[in-house]
């Protein structure tokens, strides 16, 4: 659960890496849907971390999907995924693997529940309409780029825009990087 945790929260630094990379290139708008992205990761890395019940959600998505990989090949369908989860498990399997049932699960969490009200407090208000990121979606989202055979790299890439007034986003993006560390090191132990 640990382990799958911290791989989330590195999910999450890929979002807050990107959003800089956006606000540098001057796309601040932008970079505003990937700050949110990495807070919802985040909440889910907890509760997936500290949580039995998101951890096994989240191993049973990994399991539809790798059984529909072995059936159909590469390409996964989200409404195939979506029938395997309903009449394998049950009918409101779909509803535990979204972010709401995450958030909900790790603020009742005696473990984390601290950590994730002063996540929300540096954020403000979290509408329930724009979440992006759940346990269905986390199912093995890597994204690597093959440059030659037996090798992966991460695509980077940096620009600013010298007229652009990034303090407030780059403040920003610095205390999402301070809280992501806090949690790895809640999840590591320390």
């Amino acid at each position: 659960e640990l382990g799958t945790a911290l791989a989330l929260q590195y999910r999450a630094l890929k979002f807050l890496y990107s959003a800089l990379r956006l606000v540098l290139e001057g796309h601040a708008h932008e970079a505003m849907v990937l700050l949110r992205n990495s807070l919802e990761v985040r909440i889910v890395a907890l509760d997936v971390g500290f949580n039995k019940k998101a951890f096994d959600l989240w191993k049973a998505a990994q399991d539809a999907k790798e059984y529909l990989i072995k059936r159909d090949g590469d390409v996964i369908d989200s409404k195939k995924l979506k029938k395997i989860l309903k009449e394998n498990y049950n009918i409101n399997i779909i509803d535990d693997l979204k972010f709401w049932a995450s958030f909900r699960r790790a603020k009742e969490n005696p473990k984390i529940q601290d950590r994730v009200n002063q996540m929300i407090r540096s954020h403000g208000e979290i509408s329930e309409y724009t979440s992006h990121e759940n346990i269905f979606n986390l199912v093995r989202r890597i994204d690597v780029i093959k440059n030659s055979p037996g090798r992966e790299q991460t695509e980077v890439y940096m620009g600013y825009d010298a007229n652009s007034n990034v303090e407030p986003f780059l403040s920003a993006i610095i205390q999402d990087l301070k809280g992501l560390l806090t949690d790895i090191q809640l999840v590591k132990g320390e």
